[in-house]
């Protein structure tokens, strides 16, 4: 812009704004809240404009209490702040934190958790301004936002811990001892990610004679899968500069470990294949002994989906199905019998077995229950922020029959049903790169139906079905959720 705009709006001149593009707003609004005499740009525009284009005078007036009232207002009519507002307004303003405090819910409700970080250095900058954000926080009713107030107070303030929380092992649930509040019998529990990495937290501070073993004792009463081993034996992260860690081994934690490792161990919920592996000599003969029966059943060259499985909080699930599994089978047939580009199968007695490293389909609903696809008995999917498969379990019945031999015209039948049940299928049948994805059930009457009778004469003659549960979709969606080809 050749004019002045600054200038323009202190004239209350506001026609050019309606032209301008969402860069330059931007940039104007940044200039007229650095400015010196930004109060008399703001009094030239603000009448003209805030009922016109009130998203533009909020973001230049919401910090500034000279404009408390207009502020006000425009968050009822339905202004709303983000994060660096929200930060903003704390730091600049006189009324932002009884506003904050009034409307706590509500903001947090949009609140991204790197955020708390920020307002945690802010409340213990200034004690007193902040002093009902710092007793809320001590006490947050969300336990995980109260571990992070936590976590950054022992990082960042260690001394201060113990006279905000005078007896920590007081604070690990949800109760608040806020006036009114309503007790339960059954409050919640912090999670357990967190209240395991608290442990370590006390650990190596100079609160671990007084907390570590009742904070050891509290998880291991309270969750009978936890992430306390893990804390203790992974190595652990060292920063050599600013642009540069290694990792180190866990000297203090693995000392801990030992000194009750068994049950440390057998509580573990992620790690007990890598204690196993890496620390055998820490765990009794008994009961080591007994894992290393579970898992030489699985070959050699699975350890990486195992490592995997035992990571995603899978394997104790894993050990239990295997034994489910094979105690309600006829027979106790054990073995190896495919790897495909996601996973492996085993079989397991009457039953097989997948583990997968992930799932070609992240759709909410990745396969649907269809007379033509083989039913699955056991379906668990660990997945990411997206959807994405990271880990999975499956069991199915063992279907002794081939499809090599089946005549193309079945084939064909398939596909036609398929599209008639409003799906399609995205890999091959039959022959593809990764072998093939069709089996024959022994009998119609095992289809996935309520109604076997009901089934087409050539299913009855054939009954075909898929046993790989993924890659289908329905035909009339537009965009389907598929990973590419270098997942």
């Amino acid at each position: 812009m050749a004019f002045n705009t600054l200038e323009y709006l202190s004239q209350g001149k506001i026609d050019f704004l309606f032209s301008s593009t969402l860069y330059d707003r931007m940039s104007l609004i940044e200039l007229i809240r650095r400015v010196d005499n930004k109060n008399d740009i703001i009094n030239g525009f603000l009448s003209k404009l805030i009922d016109i284009d009130p998203s533009f005078c909020f973001k230049v007036i919401y910090d500034n209490d000279s404009y408390e009232e207009d502020t006000k207002k425009l968050l009822a009519k339905g202004e709303v702040f983000n994060d660096e507002m929200l930060l903003n307004l704390l730091a600049n303003s006189s009324w932002g934190v009884d506003y904050f405090y009034e409307h706590i819910s509500e903001i947090e409700a949009t609140l991204k958790e790197e955020t708390y970080h920020e307002i945690f250095v802010m409340l213990f900058k200034d004690y007193k301004k902040f002093s009902k954000l710092l007793a809320y926080y001590r006490a947050h009713p969300n336990t995980h936002i109260r571990f992070l107030f936590m976590e950054y107070i022992l990082e960042n303030h260690e001394d201060l811990f113990e006279v905000i929380y005078p007896d920590l092992m007081l604070y690990l649930t949800s109760i608040t001892y806020r006036e009114n509040e309503q007790l339960t019998l059954f409050p919640d529990l912090m999670p357990n990610e967190d209240i395991s990495h608290l442990a370590y937290l006390i650990l190596n501070s100079k609160y671990k004679d007084k907390y570590f073993n009742k904070l050891k004792e509290f998880i291991l009463a309270n969750y009978p899968e936890n992430d306390l081993a893990k804390e203790l034996i992974m190595p652990v992260r060292v920063e050599d500069s600013p642009y540069s860690y290694h990792y180190a081994k866990n000297e203090i934690g693995i000392n801990e470990f030992s000194k009750d490792s068994d049950r440390l161990f057998l509580t573990s919920s992620t790690e007990k294949f890598f204690i196993m592996k890496k620390y055998p000599d820490l765990i009794s003969t008994e009961i080591l002994e007994h894992y290393r029966a579970c898992y030489s059943r699985f070959r050699e060259e699975d350890s990486r989906i195992l490592d995997l499985v035992n990571a995603t909080r899978l394997g104790s699930k894993l050990l239990e199905l295997v034994d489910k599994y094979l105690a309600v089978s006829t027979q106790a047939t054990w073995r190896y019998i495919a790897s495909g580009s996601t996973g492996v199968v085993y079989q397991v007695g009457d039953f097989v077995l997948k583990m997968f490293r992930t799932k070609w389909s992240y759709e909410d609903v990745i396969c649907p229950d269809l007379f033509l696809i083989v039913k699955n008995y056991e379906q668990i999917y660990i997945r990411d922020k997206k959807g994405i498969v990271d880990c999975g379990i499956e069991v199915q019945p063992y279907l002794q029959r081939d499809a090599k031999k089946v005549p193309a015209k079945y084939l064909g039948h398939f596909v036609h049903d398929l599209e008639a049940l409003g799906y399609r299928y995205t890999d091959t049948l039959m022959g593809g790169p990764c072998g093939d994805n069709c089996r024959l059930l022994d009998s119609y009457l095992d289809a996935d139906c309520a109604d076997p009778e009901s089934l087409p004469e050539w299913f009855k003659e054939m009954p075909l079905v898929l046993v790989d549960r993924d890659r289908i979709y329905r035909k009339d969606a537009l965009f389907i959720r598929q990973l590419s080809s270098g997942y």
